[in-house]
């Protein structure tokens, strides 16, 4: 699923559709990565396994995808303790250092005004940013919880969160 952002991201025509379809769809997956890492340090067994090995790259790039890991606290707890592995910091190494990283994206926006402003661009697009995020969606009832998408077709530019409450 969120294999499919970074597709559109390097495609000349960018379809806000996709973009807020996948970009929701990654939202609400990561919600319930964030919800089972609540009462536990790993994804499986509370030890660290392959499943952790094979979904920290995709959590890697969560920032490149559109998706704020801050708006996740028990993931970015997670991450940073994967991240921290010298083993994983090895990887990540081979063969050099990756432009998509969280780590790295954050401080090119930091550095690059020109690639910030782009990014800018691109989350309002797809309505990332907004003022509730899926997390707040969920607190307010909303069984689904997706931010951009779901049984009613929630946006933040629409800003239709009273109707869910």
């Amino acid at each position: 699923m969120q294999s499919l952002i970074p597709n559109q991201r390097f495609t000349k025509e960018r379809i806000p559709y996709g973009m807020q379809r996948y970009t929701g769809e990654t939202e609400r997956l990561v919600g319930i990565l964030d919800s089972h890492l609540k009462t536990q340090d790993y994804l499986v067994g509370n030890k660290y396994s392959i499943a952790d090995i094979a979904s920290f790259g995709w959590v890697n790039i969560l920032n490149f995808s559109g998706v704020d890991i801050d708006q996740f606290p028990n993931l970015k707890k997670w991450w940073q303790r994967i991240n921290e592995r010298p083993a994983v910091q090895r990887g990540l190494a081979v063969p050099s250092k990756g432009a998509f990283g969280n780590e790295s994206y954050k401080q090119r926006l930091k550095d690059d005004s020109e690639f910030a402003g782009k990014e800018k661009e691109l989350r309002d697009a797809i309505g990332v940013g907004g003022e509730v995020d899926a997390r707040e969606l969920g607190r307010r009832g909303c069984r689904v919880g997706y931010q951009h998408l779901g049984v009613f077709m929630y946006s933040t530019k629409m800003n239709s969160v009273k109707a869910l409450k």
